[in-house]
């Protein structure tokens, strides 16, 4: 059984883009638009799941929810920095 063309594509974005993790994390900003980055790979990859395989297609929906869930909370995170700074 061949592997569809769109979702090799989609899981060679994933690999890539995990490649491109930020080496320190020193910058959490730049560490939130990798897991932005990462939730968006997953989501190609869930949309390119074959219909019979709702299991990977909810697994990558839900990692990439909870990468987006994550740089929501990193931003955050830096807001309230920002906030505390400015006083």
């Amino acid at each position: 059984m061949s592997v569809d063309p769109s979702l090799k594509k989609a899981l060679r974005q994933l690999r890539n883009t995990r490649a491109r993790r930020p080496a320190d994390l020193v910058d959490p900003a730049e560490f939130a638009a990798w897991r932005d980055a990462i939730a968006e790979a997953l989501e190609e990859i869930a949309a390119a799941a074959p219909d019979w395989d709702d299991r990977l297609r909810d697994q990558a929906y839900s990692e990439a929810k909870a990468a987006r869930a994550q740089a929501v909370q990193i931003r955050s995170t830096i807001n309230r920095s920002d906030d505390h700074g400015q006083l």
